[in-house]
């Protein structure tokens, strides 16, 4: 069985890649700043006194991530909604992707012989 996709619902496109690119920016960011987090723990010229130092550059990795994914995320919504956009106005001028879908009974495979 063969379906087309004819349209695509623009906000809700942008909704999911906005989550998408938040989350992956989200730890993109986390892991970026963490990085130079050790890096600058470990450097013998830079010394960290005390926790309080140390809980500072920790809650500045967590805003640094944050604010990474916030603005990823942002620009994924955007992006989305104009990916969603063209491809609504090409598909109904040229059609839209053609995808092949089959109804496959698993249970029969699997309990064949009971």
């Amino acid at each position: 069985m063969i379906k087309e996709i004819k349209k695509i619902k623009k906000i809700k496109f942008a909704n999911i890649l906005g989550i998408i690119y938040a989350s992956i920016g989200f730890l993109f960011g986390s892991f970026f700043y963490l990085y130079f987090l050790i890096k600058t723990l470990l450097r013998t010229d830079v010394m960290v006194v005390s926790w309080l130092d140390f809980l500072s550059n920790f809650l500045y990795i967590l805003v640094s991530g944050f604010l990474v994914s916030l603005s990823s995320g942002i620009v994924a919504w955007f992006i989305g909604l104009l990916i969603a956009s063209l491809y609504n106005l090409f598909a109904s001028r040229v059609g839209g992707i053609e995808l092949e879908i089959e109804n496959k009974d698993y249970k029969s495979k699997l309990f064949k012989n009971y």
